[in-house]
């Protein structure tokens, strides 16, 4: 076999070393110089190269034997040789080829591959499917096709057996553990016969179910654009109408056969017609710039309809454009809805502005005859009637001051809501503010038995630039609800220094009370206009609701929130902060006061502009009773103007609105005046 003649080499006592490769008789000689087997058991079996005559190498399989005397000792060694040479390649082939597919499968995300024998074992099992599965490799490999697959055998088994029997290549899908799979088998060939069947298994799950889905959704896709309540269209560089959805008749009355070859501007209502030319003419890329327009095409029925598209010019690589394609809606319906919007719209400001108007009448003509009846109240008090004409009075005046109170609520919320409310920016001392509110509910608190308390931060200053009849209006309309729903315990406000700098102040207000709280659920409510806790709470209390409504827009003017919290041992708690600029120096503009009382009216002489005779008579009974000197009434503006021509006033009461000339009319007259001394002075 090896080219040697066997006779030769026994009658030479040739070493079986030197047929063997230099690099394995190294290792076969070390074993037979240190053996030491038992007798009759194989001393060496292994593998090593022989050296044919020809030069050439063979591999072949040794099984060697120690043969022992009776004394122990080793007679011979006698064994088996067998060539291995070709099983050895297709050996290294198959450990060569199981390596390349296991990197193959590690490498390619959702791809197993497998190599099975013809007795249809699994070989080599690698892939980042198993993992999916919860199995690895060990799971297949070493094992047979019906050991592995106990359900979908009948799938891949006969794939298998086609590519070793049949030498073909398979493909197929299948169905493993609810997921679709593509399989593809195909033989792999050593020395001319088929010895192993290769198999990749690639996951397809996502795939395949796109492209059944898409084969589900496709007529639903074509109905859906015939039946859209937008028109796909396309357009040819000159205009040319290349393509139009068949839904065209829907909006139309044209088929897409009687529009797709015709121009668009066939269809154009001609004032759009005009505006497209002239924009293309002043913008060239017009088109290129613009993606949405809105336009009138004709019916078949020879009437418009409005459109709005969304398009986009299509231009090659050298920039030449192709066509214009894009979407148009009929917004026939939209653009009719909006111009009753509009009208709507233009009706309720309409509404609105005569609603400002009919409230500032009212402001007028409700208040007018109001303070009448509380003014003319409160001079029959201080006239010392009878005990019993003075509880009527004090009835009369106690419930005219609260429809006063309700009207004006009713009145400033409105001017509020209008955006009519500005605020000022004058200096003023804060703790006035406070304590003239909180001295006009002392008589109400001790009535109660209730603690009024103002705590103040030292730290403040004396005098903020800001509204304070608008920071009035909120502290009284706070303080008067604490008085109100408090029937034991005290009312308390706390003012902090929140934050400061040199030339601002941010002050925390807190307005505390031992009262009947408020529903937890109900605590932003009561910021509502017209809301109050609970129907009983109306029943019991009164109001209209909207106190903490105008608290709430007048501290939003300010730049501020309020919040309100239950406190834990009863009653409520208002808070909110508000940035006011110092004040450069102690000046204010609240009022001094008059130590010298009604000596300082004796030799006054005041002018009274006023229509409403009552308003006349109330005035002039309080003007009398202060000690004025002399006091002269106009009936209107023109009665006004010539009554400062022809005398000399310390002072002008001026009613706003009068016949023939309003009180402004009358103001401008008046600081129009040559004479300095009459243009300056005072008006209220």
């Amino acid at each position: 076999q090896f080219g040697y003649n066997a006779a030769e080499l026994i009658e030479s006592k040739s070493s079986i070393l030197k047929l063997i490769h230099p690099e394995d008789s190294e290792r076969l000689l070390q074993f037979h110089t240190s053996s030491q087997s038992e007798e009759g058991v194989p001393a060496y079996s292994g593998e090593y190269r022989i050296v044919k005559m020809d030069g050439t190498l063979r591999w072949v399989e040794d099984r060697t034997r120690e043969v022992f005397d009776s004394e122990g000792k080793i007679l011979m060694h006698e064994g088996i040789i067998q060539d291995i040479t070709e099983r050895k390649k297709d050996r290294e082939e198959i450990i060569k080829s199981q390596e390349r597919y296991r990197v193959l499968a590690s490498n390619i995300p959702g791809t197993s591959v497998f190599l099975i024998d013809r007795d249809l074992r699994y070989i080599v099992a690698q892939g980042t499917n198993f993992a999916d599965w919860g199995m690895t490799s060990a799971d297949f490999e070493g094992k047979t096709l019906s050991e592995v697959h106990l359900k979908n055998l009948n799938e891949i088994q006969p794939a298998v057996i086609r590519a070793l029997l049949k030498n073909e290549i398979v493909q197929k899908n299948l169905v493993f553990r609810k997921r679709v799979y593509e399989i593809t088998v195909r033989p792999i060939n050593y020395g001319g016969e088929v010895e192993y069947a290769l198999g990749i298994l690639r996951d397809i799950n996502e795939e395949y179910q796109a492209k059944e889905n898409l084969k589900k959704n496709e007529e639903k896709y074509r109905r859906l654009v015939e039946e859209s309540t937008e028109i796909i269209f396309s357009l040819a560089p000159d205009m040319t109408i290349t393509y139009i959805s068949p839904n065209v008749d829907q909006f139309l009355g044209y088929t897409s056969d009687m529009v797709i070859g015709k121009k668009l501007i066939d269809f154009l209502h001609e004032e759009d017609l005009n505006v497209f030319v002239e924009k293309s003419r002043e913008e060239p890329d017009f088109f290129q710039k613009t993606q949405y327009h809105e336009f009138k095409l004709r019916h078949q029925k020879e009437y418009y309809r409005i459109f709005s598209s969304n398009g986009k010019l299509v231009s090659d690589e050298e920039g030449n454009q192709i066509y214009y394609t894009g979407i148009a809606r009929d917004i026939t319906k939209l653009k009719e809805a909006q111009k009753e919007l509009f009208l709507a719209k233009e009706k309720a400001e309409q509404a609105s502005i005569i609603k400002s108007q009919f409230l500032s009448i009212m402001s007028h003509e409700i208040r007018t005859p109001m303070n009448a009846v509380i003014g003319m109240a409160h001079l029959l008090i201080e006239d010392e009637p009878r005990p019993d004409q003075l509880e009527n009075l004090r009835t009369l005046q106690f419930s005219a001051e609260n429809l006063l109170g309700l009207i004006n609520d009713i009145l400033d919320y409105s001017k509020i809501d209008s955006g009519k409310v500005e605020l000022e920016k004058v200096s003023f001392e804060l703790n006035n503010v406070f304590n003239r509110i909180l001295h006009s509910y002392s008589y109400q608190a001790r009535e109660k038995s209730l603690d009024l308390l103002f705590e103040s931060d030292p730290s403040l200053p004396k005098n903020l630039i800001g509204d304070p009849v608008r920071l009035g209006q909120i502290v009284n309309n706070l303080v008067s609800n604490a008085v109100k729903f408090t029937e034991q315990g005290s009312v308390k406000i706390r003012l902090s220094n929140e934050k400061e700098d040199k030339d601002t102040i941010t002050i925390r207000f807190d307005f505390e009370d031992t009262g009947i709280g408020i529903p937890e659920e109900k605590l932003e409510l009561v910021f509502e206009a017209f809301t109050q806790a609970s129907a009983a709470t109306t029943r019991k209390y009164g109001g209209t609701g909207l106190g903490l409504a105008i608290v709430k827009r007048l501290v939003e003017l300010f730049g501020s929130k309020i919040k309100a919290y239950n406190r834990p041992e009863g009653g409520t708690r208002f808070t909110f902060s508000i940035l006011f600029e110092k004040a450069k120096s102690n000046d204010t503009l609240s009022p001094k006061g008059n130590e010298d009382g009604y000596k300082f009216l004796q030799n006054t002489r005041i002018l009274v502009a006023e229509d409403n005779l009552v308003n006349q008579i109330m005035i002039k009974k309080f003007l009398n009773k202060w000690g004025v000197g002399e006091v002269v009434i106009a009936n209107d503006g023109n009665e006004a103007i010539a009554a400062f021509e022809m005398r000399d006033f310390d002072l002008i009461l001026l009613d706003l609105q009068m016949p023939e000339k309003d009180g402004f009319q009358v103001a401008e007259f008046v600081r129009a005046s040559p004479d300095s001394k009459k243009k300056n002075i005072p008006i209220i």
